[in-house]
């Protein structure tokens, strides 16, 4: 939709682009007892075939949601939406406007908040983390898993850090019957994982896994892997301190 307004202002304004209209494309991630299936279906008719396949059809692989989407699909087949949940009379309705950096910044701490004299995330964390490959299988993960004895690894795509994959994922994947030599790691990957440079404090870095709820927190310069800080080393790092941490 973007490309198509793109170039109709652009044409407007006098450039040499001929307009294309927008072609809505229906895509959707079916869990199956095996490997998930990708789903692909042009709503117009024209331009790429459906698509039903075990590979990612679109990049990141993950799974798109909103709460808008489910009350327009049903209301576009003519069938009643969900109702909505009843709300408070003292519940106050608000709807603000965000721009994107703005979104970008929703529940996320601010680095400020996360500094402080104490040791460095760079001084904690472990400058050898467990780098895998999108195509890597999830046995091929494992393996390496048990071998450096890490709950955790990293994946990396051309250099930068697109996802990470823990034990808490493999136990999903397995319970979903996944099968270890033919899913891969960029399906059951958390895409654009949460990350810290390394200059934040370690009392700052468990901060942010309590909130988030999370145990293994990527260290990055510019989106280059540079470490890897597990929340067991990062409060045994704040207690060495005497630090109290407040869990």
């Amino acid at each position: 939709m973007a490309d198509a307004a793109a170039e109709t202002i652009a044409a407007q304004l006098g450039a040499d682009i001929r307009p294309e209209p927008f072609r809505p494309i229906l895509r959707g991630l079916l869990i199956t007892g095996g490997r998930p299936r990708y789903l692909r279906h042009e709503l117009t008719g024209v331009g790429e075939v459906d698509a039903a396949s075990p590979e990612p059809l679109w990049w990141p692989p993950a799974k798109i949601v909103g709460r808008h989407l489910a009350p327009f699909l049903a209301a576009f087949a003519g069938l009643e939406g969900p109702r909505e949940p009843a709300r408070s009379a003292r519940a106050v309705e608000i709807e603000v406007e965000l721009s994107a950096s703005e979104f970008d910044q929703l529940g996320a701490l601010p680095l400020e908040t996360l500094e402080s004299d104490g040791d460095t995330v760079g001084e904690a964390m472990s400058a050898n983390p467990l780098v895998v490959a999108p195509e890597d299988t999830l046995g091929e993960v494992a393996e390496k898993m048990r071998d450096r004895d890490t709950g955790s690894a990293t994946v990396v795509d051309y250099g930068s850090l697109i996802g990470i994959l823990t034990s808490r994922d493999l136990l999903r994947a397995f319970a979903a019957r996944a099968h270890p030599s033919d899913a891969r790691a960029r399906e059951w990957m958390t895409a654009k994982p949460i990350t810290v440079p390394a200059s934040i404090s370690v009392e700052g870095a468990v901060t942010l896994m309590n909130e988030h709820g999370i145990h293994h927190l990527p260290v990055v310069d510019r989106n280059r892997l540079v470490g890897m800080l597990g929340y067991r080393q990062a409060v045994r790092r704040s207690r060495g301190r005497g630090v109290g941490l407040g869990f």
